[in-house]
């Protein structure tokens, strides 16, 4: 009975390695990506990323690094796979990360109406891809934030981007805010 609790724990210990090993692995074609591949290395296996975002960081002692940080690449495989976002830090592959659904057009080149803008996606580069770019972009300058809750902790930089969506006389305008690369809200313009 011992034995057999052990090695049921060994099998459960096991997948939880595998899955976590796959959070950071993808294959592009017959290529297997994987954690700590650089960028140039996964640009010659995978499909050209149709989205871009790229955002800094703070280190542990709150200082500001303006040059390297992150980049996420938006790779579309089709309909019926995920958008995987592949996220590299300074340049090596960090994780992989799978979004919704993607589309079979290409991206951005098609045009949302006001009421699918809200189910567009929940990141910039999936509304991006079934919206296709925003009429205005308007964006912060980055700032360090502090959590008000954990002292002592290093902070992290927020960078906002505002999208906005002119819809004419069909529908009121929407602005959809974004903080790093997330969307927060969706805001009905007045006219």
């Amino acid at each position: 009975m011992k034995r057999s609790g052990f090695s049921t724990l060994v099998m459960v210990l096991a997948l939880c390695l595998f899955s976590l090993d796959a959070l950071a692995s993808l294959y592009c074609g017959r290529h297997l990506i994987k954690q700590g591949d650089l960028s140039y290395q996964v640009a010659q296996v995978c499909p050209e990323p149709f989205f871009i975002e790229r955002w800094n960081y703070a280190d542990p002692y709150g200082y500001v690094h303006l040059h390297g940080g992150y980049e996420a690449w938006l790779i579309n495989f089709g309909s019926r796979k995920l958008i995987r976002r592949l996220v590299f830090r300074n340049g090596y592959l960090e994780r992989v990360d799978e979004l919704e659904h993607g589309v079979s057009f290409e991206p951005g080149s098609r045009r949302c109406s006001a009421q699918d803008l809200a189910n567009a996606g929940n990141s910039i580069g999936e509304v991006f891809a079934k919206c296709g770019s925003p009429d205005f972009e308007y964006r912060s300058e980055p700032f360090l934030y502090h959590s008000p809750y954990l002292a002592g902790t290093p902070g992290f930089i927020v960078d906002e981007t505002r999208w906005v969506y002119t819809f004419g006389r069909r529908a009121s305008d929407r602005e959809l805010i974004f903080r790093d690369g997330r969307l927060q809200r969706i805001n009905k313009l007045r006219r």
